[in-house]
């Protein structure tokens, strides 16, 4: 044996091992043995004399028993945990969404006042002034109740998606086992960028309707909702057939699924599952995802209409039946079954249920409205989106000017097509980094390597995507009209609120996570503590928590790895913003160029190093997120010459317009 039993210290710790990289005051997990009338013992450690580490041979973790674990987070690691998640809730979600709504209501209300006061007698004391404004302000808000109404509703429909992203990211990663949520990643790693390819259906119709609202040209929202349905259903049948014929070819669904089974090949590990039953248990999650994708790029079609034409109700109904579905499932479902299959069921019955469900209800009002319902535009189109920053300049029927260059970027076949494309080379440069990091991890390092990158990708729905959701559809509806309604200063204003949130959101990160990064690691990745139950699968629990002196210490998940995770995020959340931005703009080909420019000049170099030379799992994750970094910074780049630019354009045509008024009464 290569293993004794060894005494407790005084804290009930054993002394003379080890259990992580780091310092060792107290065990981050419980080990339990499961006894014949059905209740649990804690197990006490033993010290494997190869490693140093700490090893829980008593555990039974090879059994598998209905509603028992052989480990999980001590109490400590669970009490911590929940108080960085809490911080970081408080800091970040709470107070950016105060922030948004406040900002709205304010800038209605001061614009309201301001126009008042114009027609208001100067005359009067101070007090009464004072009184006065309190009053135009509560009338203020009291006439624009509708519009708190649905902002709010538009608000809970966001929290929704947000939340049911949240807890699939964080359940997925508790109740799944090492290797099926190893599974999960590399399945989701080669479908999830098929789906963020074709995100640019759901973008480029919210921004072409609403660059066609902006230039009066209505008459042209029907034809792109008609063109992101159809080309959204057959994208997906066709990827979907790919998908499934990959399913049935073994050699490449073995190692789509499983990439580390070489590396790990010589280890004895009896607690990790074999190949074939990961394949197998997987294989259905894969095909009801891929034949999913027809419905789930209808839905983008139809959310980008919905937010382009100001449908807030119809946005609303879809989110609600969609996500609805989605968390009944998961309540209902996976929590008393977590499985592949399970998983995969309840995200194909709740994206064709809102598709039919949506289709339906659209059909219906075309034809109670004879084709010119608010879901089908006729000749006076659909009401463009309420905003607080256009209201005044969209009053009594005046029509908007718009400059020449948005009139003929209004959506065309032909226009759509290239821009499309250009769209989804920007994704799928973006997705291909992850993918192969992904890759390169699990089939260079082991099992232990791309746990660490499914813990830290689990993470990002948790700690930092949730909370630009909201500024991200805003940036993306309003920076379109913005533009076509040549509001260039209001977009500028809104630009810098959107680099300004990334940067808070970082900051929020760093100050509530970083202290606790020991605690969130543990918590995130407690399902591998299995690993530690016997001497034959220590090298996979070394490669995730580090201990014994091993060469992977500094870059152990509690380590330099989730360190790297909070610059990560900001670049993640930047990308996302400005991206909207970006669209906004209608500059496509630019995008195109600095996502194919990135991943030739940044990632590839970078994750030939971090996989050949460095040879650490920090490493290759930071090879991923690097150039998305990069390009976030290209893009604020390129946003903000774009503002300069067009107020340029703008104050020159005035001066022009200006100089020929003067030449015309000279003449006269």
């Amino acid at each position: 044996m290569s293993h004794a039993v060894l005494s407790a210290g005084a804290a009930g710790r054993p002394a003379g091992c080890q259990y992580y990289a780091g310092e060792n005051t107290q065990a981050p997990f419980t080990f339990y043995r499961h006894l014949a009338n059905g209740s649990k013992a804690v197990v006490q450690a033993e010290v494997d004399n190869t490693s140093g580490l700490c090893v829980f041979p008593g555990a039974t973790c090879k059994e598998e028993h209905y509603d028992f674990r052989c480990c999980d987070a001590s109490t400590w690691v669970k009490d911590g945990s929940g108080t960085a998640r809490g911080l970081n809730s408080t800091v970040c979600n709470v107070f950016m969404q105060a922030l948004i709504i406040s900002w709205v209501l304010y800038g209605r209300c001061r614009r309201k006042r301001q126009a008042q006061e114009e027609h208001d007698d100067e005359q009067g004391d101070e007090d009464e002034g004072k009184a006065c404004l309190l009053r135009r302000c509560a009338t203020c808000v009291q006439r624009n109740w509708k519009f708190v109404l649905g902002l709010l509703a538009l608000v809970v429909v966001i929290a929704l998606e947000v939340a049911v992203a949240v807890l699939l990211a964080s359940l997925t990663q508790e109740k799944l086992s090492v290797t099926s949520r190893n599974a999960l990643l590399a399945t989701d790693s080669f479908l999830v960028p098929v789906r963020e390819i074709f995100q640019f259906l759901e973008d480029a119709v919210t921004v072409k309707i609403n660059v066609a609202i902006g230039a009066g040209r209505t008459q042209e929202v029907k034809p792109i909702l008609s063109m992101g349905i159809s080309g959204g259903a057959a994208l997906g049948s066709v990827a979907a057939a790919i998908v499934t014929g990959i399913c049935y070819w073994p050699a490449a669904i073995d190692w789509l699924v499983a990439p580390y089974s070489l590396v790990d090949a010589e280890l004895h590990c009896s607690v990790s599952h074999a190949i074939s039953d990961v394949v197998e248990s997987a294989k259905p999650y894969i095909l009801l995802r891929a034949w999913q994708w027809p419905f789930v790029f209808v839905n983008m079609a139809l959310r980008g209409f919905l937010l382009g034409s100001g449908e807030w109700k119809g946005f609303v109904l879809l989110g609600i039946v969609e996500q609805g579905i989605a968390l009944i499932g998961i309540t209902c479902f996976f929590l008393h079954d977590p499985s592949l299959l399970v998983l995969g069921m309840i995200t194909f019955i709740g994206s064709a249920t809102a598709t039919v469900f949506m289709l339906g209800m659209l059909r219906i009002s075309s034809i109670n409205q004879n084709g010119h319902g608010a879901w089908s535009p006729g000749e006076d189109g659909p009401v463009p989106v309420p905003d607080p920053d256009t209201e005044e300049e969209l009053q009594d029927g005046e029509p908007v000017q718009v400059p020449a260059h948005a009139e003929s970027e209004v959506m065309y076949k032909d226009h759509a097509i290239r821009e499309g494309l250009y769209a989804m080379v920007l994704d799928l440069s973006v997705q291909m980094c992850r993918t192969i990091g992904i890759y390169a991890a699990g089939s260079r390092m082991g099992m232990g390597a791309m746990y660490q990158i499914s813990t830290l990708e689990s993470s990002f729905p948790q700690f930092g995507l949730q909370y630009i959701a909201g500024l991200t559809l805003a940036f993306r509806i309003l920076g379109a009209q913005f533009v076509a309604q040549r509001q260039y200063l209001r977009f500028r204003r809104f630009f810098v609120v959107m680099v300004l949130a990334g940067g808070c959101i970082a900051v929020g990160g760093a100050i509530t996570l970083l202290p606790y990064r020991d605690v969130l690691s543990f918590d995130l990745a407690q399902n591998a503590c299995e690993f530690a139950s016997e001497p034959g699968c220590l090298p996979i629990y070394v490669s995730i928590f580090g201990g014994g002196g091993s060469s992977v210490d500094d870059t152990a998940l509690q380590n330099a790895s989730f360190s790297a995770f909070v610059q990560a995020l900001l670049a993640v959340c930047l990308y996302r913003m400005l991206k909207a931005g970006l669209y906004a703009c209608l500059d496509w080909s630019f995008m195109a160029k600095a996502a194919v420019i990135c991943f030739t000049v940044v990632f590839i170099p970078s994750i030939l190093v971090a996989t050949l030379v460095i040879k650490r799992v920090t490493a290759v994750f930071v090879a991923m997120y690097l150039p998305v970094l990069v390009i976030s910074a290209a893009f604020a780049w390129r946003i903000h010459h774009n503002i300069r630019r067009m107020i340029r354009e703008l104050n020159d045509e005035e001066q022009s317009s200006s100089d020929d008024e003067g030449s015309s009464e000279s003449s006269a």
